[in-house]
């Protein structure tokens, strides 16, 4: 039944992306199309499904170094999230012509802010409370899976994250709209949840 799900939910986030209305329905814009490009890369074997099959063989395994766990990860958290931001910028694409630049910055930001979500995610675990966090911690220990923090310590997890976010924040430089997008970076390097 999970896999099945995964399956439906995976063409359903298909055909929402395809059958999207805006814009570019009326100016002939490839969008959508392209928004399913994006989306199709980060959920396939390149992406969330390729990511999470090297981080299941890992557990209970060698330890991972910080380098594959980067890896690992930016497959997982960070296509997702880069899917996202780039969905996004394809779909203004509609509304105005839209420079690589605005892709690559999504990127970048986007890769950034992935791997930083996940290492303050490891360290949570650790840090942090039940009643706090929402969900049993300890559990990354528990289940014998190789973390940030077992690669790093926490120290080295904490300037890591510091300096993902601040590239994140570079990223964006030069977009006066980047605003939100700096300080949402900021207050996930510090969430406590």
């Amino acid at each position: 039944m999970a896999t099945l799900a995964g399956d439906a939910l995976q063409a359903a986030a298909f055909q929402t992306v395809l059958s999207a209305e805006g814009p570019w329905q009326e100016k002939g814009s490839f969008a959508p199309a392209v928004a399913a490009k994006i989306l199709a890369e980060a959920a396939g074997e390149q992406g969330m499904c390729g990511g999470q099959y090297f981080d299941t063989i890992g557990d209970g395994k060698v330890l991972h170094t910080a380098e594959e766990l980067t890896v690992i990860n930016d497959k997982k958290t960070g296509a997702l999230l880069r899917a996202a931001c780039m969905m996004g910028v394809a779909a203004s694409s509609g509304y105005r012509v839209v420079e690589e630049r605005c892709f690559e910055a999504a990127r970048v930001y986007a890769t950034n802010v992935g791997l930083a979500f996940q290492i303050r995610d490891d360290m949570l675990d650790v840090t942090s409370s039940d009643t706090e966090l929402g969900k049993p911690v300890g559990s990354d220990r528990v289940n014998e899976k190789n973390t940030f923090v077992t690669a790093l310590g926490l120290s080295g997890c904490s300037q890591l994250m510091e300096q993902l976010t601040q590239e994140a924040v570079n990223a964006l430089e030069g977009f006066e709209e980047a605003g939100f997008l700096s300080w949402l970076a900021w207050e996930m390097s510090v969430r406590n949840k």
